[in-house]
Protein backbone atom coordinates (compact mmCIF):
# COMPACT_ATOMS: atom_id res chain seq x y z
CA UNK A 1 0.00 0.00 0.00
CA UNK A 2 1.41 2.86 -0.88
CA UNK A 3 1.61 6.63 1.79
CA UNK A 4 0.24 8.52 -0.94
CA UNK A 5 -3.02 6.65 -0.66
CA UNK A 6 -3.11 7.23 2.84
CA UNK A 7 -1.82 10.51 2.98
CA UNK A 8 -4.62 11.78 1.07
CA UNK A 9 -7.07 10.08 3.27
CA UNK A 10 -5.35 10.85 6.41
CA UNK A 11 -5.43 14.72 5.25
CA UNK A 12 -9.34 14.76 4.60
CA UNK A 13 -10.00 13.02 7.77
CA UNK A 14 -7.82 16.09 9.04
CA UNK A 15 -9.53 18.71 7.65
CA UNK A 16 -12.91 17.46 8.32
CA UNK A 17 -11.66 17.49 11.95
CA UNK A 18 -11.15 21.00 11.62
CA UNK A 19 -14.26 21.66 10.63
CA UNK A 20 -15.95 20.12 13.23
CA UNK A 21 -14.16 20.67 16.01
CA UNK A 22 -14.78 24.32 14.98
CA UNK A 23 -18.32 23.85 14.40
CA UNK A 24 -18.72 22.11 18.18
CA UNK A 25 -20.60 19.11 16.55
CA UNK A 26 -19.11 15.67 15.50
CA UNK A 27 -19.76 13.59 12.54
CA UNK A 28 -18.76 10.23 11.66
CA UNK A 29 -16.41 10.17 8.38
CA UNK A 30 -15.43 7.20 6.20
CA UNK A 31 -12.83 8.34 3.45
CA UNK A 32 -11.88 5.51 0.70
CA UNK A 33 -9.65 5.67 -1.98
CA UNK A 34 -10.46 3.43 -4.93
CA UNK A 35 -7.99 0.75 -6.71
CA UNK A 36 -7.07 1.78 -10.25
CA UNK A 37 -8.51 -0.99 -11.46
CA UNK A 38 -11.76 -0.36 -9.73
CA UNK A 39 -11.63 -3.84 -7.56
CA UNK A 40 -10.94 -2.58 -4.02
CA UNK A 41 -10.01 -0.04 -2.36
CA UNK A 42 -8.52 1.34 0.56
CA UNK A 43 -10.26 3.32 3.46
CA UNK A 44 -10.27 4.91 7.46
CA UNK A 45 -12.95 5.77 9.57
CA UNK A 46 -13.35 7.60 12.47
CA UNK A 47 -15.31 10.53 14.47
CA UNK A 48 -14.81 14.06 13.11
CA UNK A 49 -14.69 16.74 15.96
CA UNK A 50 -15.84 15.23 19.36
CA UNK A 51 -17.65 11.35 19.87
CA UNK A 52 -20.87 11.42 21.24
CA UNK A 53 -21.11 10.30 24.88
CA UNK A 54 -24.11 7.68 23.27
CA UNK A 55 -23.79 4.62 21.13
CA UNK A 56 -24.34 6.24 17.54
CA UNK A 57 -25.63 4.24 14.38
CA UNK A 58 -24.02 6.46 12.48
CA UNK A 59 -20.30 4.48 12.27
CA UNK A 60 -22.75 2.46 10.00
CA UNK A 61 -24.64 4.46 8.16
CA UNK A 62 -21.11 6.34 6.68
CA UNK A 63 -20.10 3.03 5.97
CA UNK A 64 -22.91 2.19 4.36
CA UNK A 65 -22.62 5.57 2.01
CA UNK A 66 -19.42 5.06 1.16
CA UNK A 67 -19.58 1.45 -0.13
CA UNK A 68 -22.66 2.56 -2.04
CA UNK A 69 -20.48 5.12 -3.83
CA UNK A 70 -17.98 2.64 -4.34
CA UNK A 71 -20.57 0.09 -5.81
CA UNK A 72 -22.65 1.92 -8.05
CA UNK A 73 -20.79 5.34 -8.20
CA UNK A 74 -19.86 7.21 -11.46
CA UNK A 75 -16.06 5.97 -12.51
CA UNK A 76 -15.38 9.45 -13.60
CA UNK A 77 -16.58 13.43 -12.18
CA UNK A 78 -18.58 13.98 -9.08
CA UNK A 79 -21.69 11.87 -7.88
CA UNK A 80 -23.71 11.94 -4.71
CA UNK A 81 -25.69 9.58 -2.57
CA UNK A 82 -28.24 8.65 -3.02
CA UNK A 83 -28.01 6.86 -6.48
CA UNK A 84 -31.61 5.99 -7.50
CA UNK A 85 -30.94 3.19 -9.17
CA UNK A 86 -29.28 1.00 -6.61
CA UNK A 87 -31.93 -0.59 -4.32
CA UNK A 88 -29.45 -1.77 -1.75
CA UNK A 89 -28.60 1.80 -0.77
CA UNK A 90 -30.11 3.88 2.41
CA UNK A 91 -31.70 6.80 0.39
CA UNK A 92 -29.90 9.37 2.52
CA UNK A 93 -27.76 12.03 1.02
CA UNK A 94 -24.20 12.70 3.10
CA UNK A 95 -22.32 10.48 0.71
CA UNK A 96 -19.80 11.93 -2.27
CA UNK A 97 -17.41 10.05 -4.73
CA UNK A 98 -15.31 12.40 -7.39
CA UNK A 99 -13.55 9.54 -9.67
CA UNK A 100 -11.68 7.41 -7.25
CA UNK A 101 -11.93 9.55 -3.78
CA UNK A 102 -15.14 8.96 -1.71
CA UNK A 103 -16.71 10.24 1.51
CA UNK A 104 -18.97 9.38 3.89
CA UNK A 105 -20.72 11.29 6.53
CA UNK A 106 -23.06 10.59 9.29
CA UNK A 107 -24.56 11.91 12.12
CA UNK A 108 -26.30 15.53 11.00
CA UNK A 109 -29.02 16.19 8.75
CA UNK A 110 -29.03 14.57 6.06
CA UNK A 111 -28.54 17.96 3.42
CA UNK A 112 -25.74 18.96 5.86
CA UNK A 113 -23.57 15.38 5.76
CA UNK A 114 -23.58 16.01 2.13
CA UNK A 115 -22.26 19.47 2.45
CA UNK A 116 -19.26 18.65 5.07
CA UNK A 117 -18.87 15.31 2.68
CA UNK A 118 -17.86 17.31 -0.60
CA UNK A 119 -16.04 19.99 1.18
CA UNK A 120 -13.53 17.32 2.63
CA UNK A 121 -13.68 15.97 -0.38
CA UNK A 122 -12.64 19.09 -2.31
CA UNK A 123 -9.66 19.85 0.70
CA UNK A 124 -8.49 16.32 -0.35
CA UNK A 125 -7.43 17.11 -4.49
CA UNK A 126 -6.71 21.26 -3.72
CA UNK A 127 -5.03 23.30 -0.87
CA UNK A 128 -8.14 24.42 1.65
CA UNK A 129 -8.11 25.79 5.22
CA UNK A 130 -10.55 27.00 7.66
CA UNK A 131 -10.56 30.95 8.52
CA UNK A 132 -13.12 31.23 10.77
CA UNK A 133 -16.97 29.80 11.61
CA UNK A 134 -19.39 31.78 11.90
CA UNK A 135 -22.68 31.82 13.69
CA UNK A 136 -25.31 34.15 13.71
CA UNK A 137 -27.58 34.82 15.97
CA UNK A 138 -31.37 36.15 16.41
CA UNK A 139 -30.35 38.96 18.28
CA UNK A 140 -27.21 41.20 19.66
CA UNK A 141 -28.30 40.08 23.02
CA UNK A 142 -27.64 36.47 22.42
CA UNK A 143 -24.47 37.35 20.21
CA UNK A 144 -23.00 39.42 22.80
CA UNK A 145 -23.90 36.71 25.63
CA UNK A 146 -21.89 33.79 23.18
CA UNK A 147 -18.92 36.23 22.66
CA UNK A 148 -18.71 36.36 26.56
CA UNK A 149 -18.88 32.70 27.01
CA UNK A 150 -16.02 32.04 24.54
CA UNK A 151 -12.22 31.75 26.26
CA UNK A 152 -11.03 33.87 23.76
CA UNK A 153 -10.50 37.89 23.88
CA UNK A 154 -13.02 39.25 21.69
CA UNK A 155 -12.12 41.31 18.70
CA UNK A 156 -15.11 43.47 17.53
CA UNK A 157 -15.21 44.41 13.72
CA UNK A 158 -18.52 45.83 12.38
CA UNK A 159 -19.57 45.11 8.76
CA UNK A 160 -21.43 47.76 6.78
CA UNK A 161 -25.06 45.71 7.16
CA UNK A 162 -24.15 43.30 10.36
CA UNK A 163 -22.31 43.49 14.30
CA UNK A 164 -19.25 40.70 14.23
CA UNK A 165 -16.83 39.93 17.05
CA UNK A 166 -14.03 37.45 16.10
CA UNK A 167 -12.46 35.26 18.73
CA UNK A 168 -8.84 33.81 17.86
CA UNK A 169 -8.74 29.91 18.31
CA UNK A 170 -5.08 28.30 18.42
CA UNK A 171 -4.88 25.10 16.93
CA UNK A 172 -0.95 24.17 16.68
CA UNK A 173 -1.51 21.54 14.53
CA UNK A 174 -2.81 23.75 11.57
CA UNK A 175 -0.64 25.44 9.10
CA UNK A 176 -2.26 28.74 10.18
CA UNK A 177 -2.26 27.97 14.24
CA UNK A 178 -5.38 28.47 14.34
CA UNK A 179 -8.57 29.94 13.30
CA UNK A 180 -11.33 32.65 14.27
CA UNK A 181 -14.63 32.00 15.66
CA UNK A 182 -17.14 34.66 14.51
CA UNK A 183 -20.60 35.75 16.80
CA UNK A 184 -22.31 38.02 14.50
CA UNK A 185 -26.28 39.77 14.24
CA UNK A 186 -27.78 41.31 11.42
CA UNK A 187 -29.80 44.33 12.44
CA UNK A 188 -32.15 44.25 9.46
CA UNK A 189 -32.19 40.54 8.93
CA UNK A 190 -31.85 37.93 8.84
CA UNK A 191 -32.09 37.03 12.07
CA UNK A 192 -32.39 33.37 12.61
CA UNK A 193 -29.59 31.56 13.90
CA UNK A 194 -27.33 29.86 11.34
CA UNK A 195 -23.80 28.19 10.85
CA UNK A 196 -21.16 29.07 8.38
CA UNK A 197 -17.28 28.06 7.12
CA UNK A 198 -15.17 30.32 5.86
CA UNK A 199 -12.36 28.46 3.69
CA UNK A 200 -9.21 29.68 2.21
CA UNK A 201 -8.58 28.31 -0.93
CA UNK A 202 -6.36 29.08 -4.21
CA UNK A 203 -9.35 28.98 -5.82
CA UNK A 204 -12.78 30.18 -3.82
CA UNK A 205 -15.05 30.56 -7.39
CA UNK A 206 -14.40 26.92 -7.75
CA UNK A 207 -14.63 25.62 -4.30
CA UNK A 208 -18.07 27.40 -4.12
CA UNK A 209 -19.27 25.94 -7.73
CA UNK A 210 -17.96 22.58 -6.72
CA UNK A 211 -20.39 22.84 -3.67
CA UNK A 212 -23.22 24.26 -5.75
CA UNK A 213 -23.03 20.96 -8.01
CA UNK A 214 -24.07 18.37 -5.57
CA UNK A 215 -26.96 20.49 -4.58
CA UNK A 216 -27.94 21.72 -8.23
CA UNK A 217 -27.58 25.20 -6.53
CA UNK A 218 -25.77 28.12 -7.96
CA UNK A 219 -23.72 29.96 -5.32
CA UNK A 220 -24.03 33.58 -4.73
CA UNK A 221 -20.97 35.72 -5.93
CA UNK A 222 -20.40 39.25 -4.23
CA UNK A 223 -19.79 41.76 -6.77
CA UNK A 224 -18.77 44.60 -3.66
CA UNK A 225 -16.08 41.99 -2.21
CA UNK A 226 -12.93 43.67 -0.64
CA UNK A 227 -9.75 42.86 -0.16
CA UNK A 228 -10.50 40.94 2.93
CA UNK A 229 -13.54 39.46 2.43
CA UNK A 230 -15.21 36.40 0.66
CA UNK A 231 -15.65 36.62 -2.49
CA UNK A 232 -18.91 34.86 -2.44
CA UNK A 233 -21.05 31.46 -0.68
CA UNK A 234 -23.99 28.59 -0.87
CA UNK A 235 -26.47 28.22 2.09
CA UNK A 236 -27.85 24.63 2.59
CA UNK A 237 -30.79 24.46 4.26
CA UNK A 238 -32.48 20.86 5.78
CA UNK A 239 -35.70 20.01 5.53
CA UNK A 240 -36.51 21.91 9.03
CA UNK A 241 -35.14 24.78 7.32
CA UNK A 242 -32.13 25.13 9.42
CA UNK A 243 -28.89 27.12 7.84
CA UNK A 244 -25.04 25.31 6.98
CA UNK A 245 -23.30 27.11 4.75
CA UNK A 246 -19.56 28.17 2.90
CA UNK A 247 -18.03 31.38 2.40
CA UNK A 248 -14.62 31.14 0.46
CA UNK A 249 -11.91 33.55 -0.17
CA UNK A 250 -8.59 32.96 -2.00
CA UNK A 251 -6.26 34.76 0.83
CA UNK A 252 -5.57 34.98 4.43
CA UNK A 253 -7.15 37.46 6.42
CA UNK A 254 -5.45 38.26 10.02
CA UNK A 255 -8.32 39.85 11.81
CA UNK A 256 -5.85 42.15 14.28
CA UNK A 257 -4.04 43.68 11.69
CA UNK A 258 -7.63 45.46 10.34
Amino acid sequence: MSNSKLDVLYRGQSFASTLCRALGRGAFIVLMQVNEDGEGFVSIGDWAGEKPSVPSRAPFVANAKAAELFYAGKAVGLCTTPIISFEMGLGWMGGARDTRLIVGVSKWAEEHDLLLAVLTLYAMQHETQLHHVGIRFPSEVSMRLASQGIKASPLEVPAADHMRIYHWMPSWHLATNGYYLETQYFPAGPQTEAYHWDLVTEDPVQLLEYVGSAFSITPELFDDSGANDPIGMIWIPDKEGNMMGVMARKDWWYVEQG
